[in-house]
C-alpha cells in the first residue's frame, strides 16, 4: 500500500493484484502471473505446466479438453487456446495427458479429432 500522506487509510491490495506505489494503485496480475497474498508489491511467475489467467490468485493445473493436449508441457499455458489439437492416428484424453497412438484397426470418434 502507498502512504503518501493525507487522511485516507491506505488500501491493501487483494490476492490476484499487486501494489504499484509509483501509480498509487493496485494493478491486476497479468496472464502468466499470480499473487496469492494480500498487500503484495509484485506478481509471481507461474510454473511450467500451469495456467494463470489475468487476475489469478493461484496457479491452476494446466488442463486441456478431450481431443486436445498441452503442446509443450514445460511451458505455462496463457489460455486454453494454447492447447493443441490431437493429430489423426492418435487419441487425446484431455487434461495434462499427451497424445496416445491409436491401436492398429481402431478408430477414434470424430469428436476427439481436430
Amino acid at each position: 500500500s502507498s502512504c503518501a500522506g493525507g487522511g485516507a487509510v491506505p488500501a491493501v491490495c487483494s490476492p490476484g493484484t499487486a501494489a504499484k506505489p509509483a501509480q498509487g494503485q493496485c494493478t491486476v496480475c497479468g496472464v502468466g502471473t499470480y499473487q496469492p497474498d494480500s498487500g503484495a508489491v509484485g506478481c509471481l511467475e507461474c510454473a511450467p505446466g500451469t495456467l494463470c489467467p489475468k487476475g489469478s490468485s493461484t496457479e491452476l493445473p494446466a488442463s486441456c479438453p478431450a481431443g486436445f493436449y498441452i503442446g509443450n508441457a514445460s511451458t505455462t499455458l496463457k489460455s486454453l487456446d494454447d492447447c493443441v489439437g490431437c493429430a489423426p492416428g492418435s487419441f487425446c484424453a484431455g487434461g495434462a495427458a499427451q497424445p496416445t497412438a491409436c491401436a492398429p484397426g481402431s478408430i477414434a470418434p470424430s469428436g476427439n479429432m481436430s
